[in-house]
């Protein structure tokens, strides 16, 4: 498809490769004791609703809603494992929310 003419007015067609997709994201991903939940309707959910969904999988840390995500933080890995597993894709308070592992290692911007 690259450089081929394209529509009525004949424009060229210029293909590139996409950054990542979202699968290898997700591979290069490590599991952490943090993760991130998406796509939760905050101004209806406060810290306290997401704390006593998620305390199900282990004993929560720390948890912060920033804008239209939150941090959750477990006090190890199996949970923050189970809590991703258990409940990426699935609804909570009538919403498909995503739950994955952060990227960055140290999402709270705290300087230690």
């Amino acid at each position: 498809l690259h450089d081929r003419e394209f529509g009525y007015k004949r424009r060229r067609l210029k293909v590139q490769w996409a950054k990542m997709a979202e699968a290898d994201r997700l591979r290069d991903t490590k599991p952490s004791t943090t993760i991130f939940v998406v796509n939760f309707d905050t101004h209806r959910v406060s810290e306290r609703d997401l704390e006593e969904h998620f305390d199900y999988y282990g004993r929560i840390k720390r948890l912060e809603i920033k804008r239209n995500y939150a941090f959750i933080e477990y006090d190890d890995i199996k949970s923050a494992e189970k809590a991703l597993q258990g409940e990426n894709g699935k609804q909570f308070r009538g919403r498909t929310i995503t739950v994955e592992f952060v990227a960055n290692e140290n999402p709270w911007g705290d300087r230690d």
